[in-house]
């Protein structure tokens, strides 16, 4: 499925490994998927910067967000727990996958438990998760491995 007509998007990446964020970033960038990319490779950071974007910048709060779970310092668990507690007008809008390198089933099963997310997929990104987000599905919840 071909689709170059862009979007005015906003992605959030938050992965530890920078390898990953730049290659979600060029897929991201190929697809045409997004107006604006950013990038964090901690979710602490990842947090300061969606506050700092609430304070400065709230129209252009990330529309998507696509989060690594196992990281050192905080996890993606403790981010989404962290998002959570963010204004609600903002985060109800934003729409997170799960992009990992884990393959338990238990970490699928307690994705499912955020209203955030939408979807749960292996590394690196695809352009079949961008797909079905074009698709606007995005009240099912994917498993894409």
């Amino acid at each position: 499925m071909e689709n170059n007509t862009q979007k005015d998007y906003h992605i959030l990446l938050v992965d530890d490994d920078r390898a990953f964020n730049f290659l979600n970033e060029k897929i991201i960038e190929f697809e045409k998927f997004a107006s604006k990319i950013s990038s964090q490779v901690s979710p602490v950071e990842a947090l300061d910067f969606l506050k700092s974007t609430i304070d400065t910048e709230p129209e252009t709060f990330p529309d998507f967000i696509f989060l690594d779970i196992n990281m050192p310092e905080m996890d993606g668990w403790e981010f989404l727990d962290e998002f959570c507690n963010l204004p609600h007008g903002y985060i109800s809008k934003t729409r997170i996958f799960i992009l990992t390198s884990s393959l338990n089933p238990l970490d699928i099963e307690k994705s499912k438990t955020y209203n955030n997310v939408k979807g749960f997929a292996s590394k690196p990104l695809t352009t079949e998760v961008l797909n079905f987000i074009r698709s606007e599905k995005t009240n099912q919840f994917i498993v894409l491995t």
